[in-house]
């Protein structure tokens, strides 16, 4: 692979990269919580940057912009922590590039990213005792935001989310290594 074709799919995967953060801008402003491109764009870095270091900075730096926007908070880090963690999934993704894959890879990522930021609070915030029942009441009460937290009905937006955008941007650059790859590739 010569620079210019290395150089162009950096750029193409960088554009989707930033397509994806800004979609997190706008499922914020029509409250669709939780409906994120967070773990996808970890994911997809992993899988695709040829370069381990961008496969980290790329999205981390696009989650810091939209998180300028959204407002700076304390469980940034364990979110860019398991952020890091979903982008070491990605490179488990690079040699197993399947859409069955995508989906799995995408599912263990909700799920981890679940896990990881809610034992975060915990340990963090004070909100439940520092015992198993305050750990079990924290994910209890991390529940509804797998979902929307004014509605009723258990809609798993998390898992949605990240399963839009993991097919948005393994789709997306799909679509362009297959219709561009001599004039944009090359």
């Amino acid at each position: 692979m010569n620079k210019k074709t290395a150089s162009n799919q950096t750029l193409i995967i960088c554009l989707l990269i930033l397509i994806a953060a800004a979609g997190r801008l706008i499922t914020n402003h029509f409250q669709l919580w939780n409906f994120a491109p967070i773990a996808a764009m970890g994911l997809f870095s992993g899988a695709n940057f040829k370069s381990k270091i961008n496969a980290f900075i790329v999205p981390v730096a696009a989650m810091l912009l939209t998180d300028l926007v959204l407002g700076l908070h304390r469980g940034m880090l364990v979110i860019y922590l398991t952020f890091a963690l979903i982008t070491c999934i990605g490179f488990w993704l690079k040699n197993h590039n399947k859409t069955i894959n995508i989906i799995f890879a995408s599912l263990l990522s909700s799920t981890i990213f679940f896990l990881v930021t809610n034992f975060g609070v915990w340990v963090m915030d004070g909100l439940y005792p520092q015992n198993f029942n305050g750990l079990v009441q924290c994910f209890v009460a991390a529940i509804p935001f797998y979902g929307n937290p004014d509605n009723a009905q258990f809609t798993i937006n998390s898992f949605a989310g990240d399963l839009f955008y993991c097919g948005f941007l393994f789709g997306g650059y799909a679509l362009v290594k297959r219709f561009y790859p001599k004039s944009i590739l090359s």
